[in-house]
């Protein structure tokens, strides 16, 4: 049978028996993480690495197969280091992802204030933005609101209270202000605290007859819009085209509130993770403490083996 030499032991083992199976025949026991018998061979976790004659790097026993005369050597300094390394770069990537995961809670807390900021200033304004809609009164058969809106026309302004003539009217302005390009002048406003008017429908785009849309903006400076954000060719609809949009300010501080909710939610999550602490730095100080003892120890070994000796002062003459 043939023979391998383990630790200065020499032992028999099968034809086919790994170095792992032929050291454990020696009594060396070697520690393993991948490695099953009934699995297949991986060699990934490194942690049974031996030293083997004339290999100029440790070796997965695990993934080796014996032969005869192999010489191994389990527990030198030279494989005490290898593990060392391994083991150290393996939770330095994961203070790596430690960290990295700390660093994005904290950009998450600084967008996610800001966010819960910005919600709770708009929910402030809608809901002094439903006074606006609850000062409006509208007649039964639904022709006619109160207070009435302005609109100017021909240097001159008009206000109107019917929703079929507030239509033809807006229509007029809008025409007009295509004519004379005078896209920041309003359609119309209201003494509530609103006004009709026109944006850009793509951002940083200049507003022309392509690129537009209606919106109702209030004093509180949140926009409201409806339907498809365009004047309907309806004379009373496109009147009603405020009523409709103001609505929204019914519904709009629910979505706000359920918005900052959510926001103040996923704060929350994020400031436990920023308060965790690594579960790897303390442990990779340990293992450069230890690295840097096996390497002092490996250095005085190789002196010794060269016959160097450290050298001390020179006497002084």
């Amino acid at each position: 049978m043939p023979k391998i030499i383990v630790n200065n032991k020499e032992v028999e083992f099968e034809e086919g028996m790994t170095v792992l199976q032929a050291c454990e025949l020696a009594g060396a026991e070697i520690p393993r993480f991948c490695y099953h018998e009934r699995l297949s061979i991986a060699g990934n976790c490194r942690m049974c690495l031996v030293e083997m004659e004339k290999s100029p790097t440790p070796i997965a026993s695990c993934a080796m197969p014996a032969t005869d005369e192999m010489k191994i050597k389990t527990n030198t300094l030279f494989v005490d280091k290898v593990k060392l390394e391994k083991e150290l770069s393996s939770l330095e990537q994961k203070q790596y992802a430690f960290s990295k995961k700390i660093a994005q809670s904290k950009a998450a807390i600084f967008n996610l204030s800001a966010d819960a900021e910005k919600h709770t200033k708009n929910l402030n304004k809608s809901l002094a933005d439903q006074d606006i809609y609850n000062g409006l009164t509208f007649s039964a058969d639904e022709k006619k609101f109160h207070p009435p809106i302005k609109v100017q026309v021909n240097n001159g302004t008009v206000n109107v209270d019917h929703f079929e003539s507030l239509g033809k009217l807006l229509h007029d302005k809008l025409n007009y202000i295509y004519k004379t390009q005078n896209y920041n002048e309003p359609l119309a406003t209201h003494p509530n605290g609103f006004e009709i008017r026109l944006e850009p429908v793509v951002k940083f785009k200049p507003i022309d007859p392509e690129n537009y849309k209606i919106v109702v903006k209030t004093n509180s400076n949140l926009k409201y819009v409806s339907g498809f954000n365009i004047l309907n060719k309806q004379p009373k609809a496109a009147g009603e085209y405020f009523k409709k949009a103001l609505q929204k300010t019914l519904t709009l501080p629910d979505t706000l509130k359920e918005k900052l909710e959510d926001t103040k939610q996923r704060l929350n999550v994020h400031e436990k993770i920023v308060t965790q602490q690594s579960p790897y730095a303390a442990k990779i100080l340990d293992l450069k403490k230890e690295l840097n003892s096996v390497i002092k120890k490996i250095d005085k070994q190789k002196d010794d083996e060269l016959g160097n000796k450290p050298k001390g002062n020179s006497p002084k003459l």
